[in-house]
């Protein structure tokens, strides 16, 4: 991979996070004044899509280097885009929580396999610069979507419906620069092979998992 397609790779993840992040931070805003609930159901759905999407990231990881992590980048940009177009189209609560499930899955396909190929981009030397960028695009993307969500809800006062739809909008803006922009860094075939040789790692990460949990929370 030359130096000048590995940049334009991880410009691009830095932007797809950034504006996945973006689409939650203004769901959570938008949330409360749309849903027909109270306090409580609104935070069981809100809940559903990170915890959708901390179970699935593993599966995920799995098929991205069993398969491809740029086809399953993209397929996951493009079904958060008709996922939260779909949610602007019902306002039943059952609906919206598998909806908003099933984004927490797509989120996850997008963030998983944007890390994969960030680190596939990136030499040892500068990874940890690269991952602190990807928190950076991670963080400053559900600041925005808060402020974000606080524009809609005054812009869409009484047409919520819309503020989904421009989500959407942003969503498949992603999808389609990563049909455009991403490279498959690594053959396939060459990971298949590296798994073999590779030692398991899990006990180096275990004793991390703790320290990270409690941050996130």
């Amino acid at each position: 991979m030359t130096r000048k397609i590995g940049l334009r790779m991880i410009l691009y993840l830095y932007l797809a996070v950034f504006l996945t992040r973006i689409g939650f931070g203004s769901v959570t805003i938008i949330f409360p004044l749309y849903l027909p609930a109270g306090s409580f159901q609104v935070g069981i759905i809100l809940a559903l899509y990170p915890i959708a999407e901390a179970f699935s990231a593993l599966p995920i990881g799995k098929l991205a280097d069993r398969y491809s992590r740029k086809n399953l980048h993209v397929a996951g940009m493009l079904l958060i885009t008709g996922l939260t177009a779909a949610i602007g189209l019902t306002r039943d609560l059952y609906n919206i929580s598998v909806l908003h499930a099933l984004m927490g899955i797509s989120a996850a396909t997008a963030a998983v396999t944007s890390l994969t190929l960030l680190g596939d981009a990136t030499k040892i030397t500068n990874r940890g610069k690269s991952m602190g960028g990807f928190d950076l695009a991670n963080l400053a993307g559900y600041g925005l979507g808060f402020g974000l969500g606080s524009l809609l809800v005054n812009i869409f006062a009484n047409r919520l419906a819309y503020a989904f739809w421009l989500t959407a909008g942003i969503f498949l803006t992603a999808g389609i620069m990563a049909i455009k922009l991403l490279d498959e860094p690594v053959r396939i075939q060459d990971l298949r092979q590296s798994q073999k040789r590779l030692p398991k790692i899990g006990t180096r990460i275990r004793p991390v998992l703790p320290v990270w949990i409690a941050q996130t929370v």
